[in-house]
């Protein structure tokens, strides 16, 4: 029988003080939990870096929370988002980064045609000219609760586009003055009374000489 190098009460004892390193650790763990199921138990996490304001990150119980050191996180689709001060390297197009360099986090994106992080489009600045079509709205999608007053003039309405009795609904309420026409925009003769004939007249036209 082969003896072992090392005396078995001194293994015994080896044994014991790391059960013993084990079970403080674990003891640590249940008398300052970081997380209890899904709600954070401390106060607040932070790293190691925390400088408030300056370096690190740290996240707060009660929800709020400050990143001013890059951090990166995959989004769903694959989608990378980047929070911190300096600009992500070798980014991809559509990649987002959340600028923190000047205090107020800005929204930027990668547009990989230019090489460039240009700042995100939010609301109606997002959406190009023509981008929504008569066939991308249901019937009645937009009403005149959606239109505030003075929003659609003459130079909204194209040329010859025309607006006609059956688009309007019975109760539309278009006055007079909301309306601004002569007699040959809508087919009838043009009668002009002066000392001098009117210009650019159309056959049928009438002029009555006011000076003999």
């Amino acid at each position: 029988m082969t003896s072992h190098p090392v005396p078995l009460d001194q293994r015994l004892m080896s044994q014991i003080a790391t059960l013993n390193r084990r079970l403080s650790l674990v003891e640590g763990i249940v008398n300052d939990p970081v997380a209890v199921g899904s709600t954070l138990a401390r106060t607040s996490l932070s790293s190691t870096t925390y400088v408030p304001g300056t370096t690190g990150w740290i996240i707060n119980a009660d929800g709020t929370g400050e990143i001013t050191a890059d951090v990166t996180i995959l989004g769903a689709g694959g989608t990378v988002i980047t929070i911190g001060p300096t600009a992500p390297v070798s980014p991809v197009g559509g990649q987002f980064w959340f600028n923190t360099s000047s205090g107020s986090p800005v929204m930027e994106v990668y547009n990989a045609g230019t090489a460039q992080w240009v700042d995100y489009q939010w609301g109606t600045n997002a959406i190009e000219d023509n981008a929504i079509t008569q066939a991308l709205l249901s019937n009645n999608a937009v009403g005149t609760a959606q239109i505030i007053n003075g929003a659609i003039t003459s130079a909204q309405i194209a040329a010859g586009a025309g607006i006609q009795g059956s688009q309007l609904a019975a109760a539309a309420g278009i006055t007079s003055g909301q309306v601004a026409f002569n007699a040959r925009q809508i087919g009838a003769v043009q009668v002009s009374v002066g000392p001098t004939p009117p210009a650019s007249p159309n056959a049928g036209d009438l002029w009555i000489k006011s000076a003999s």
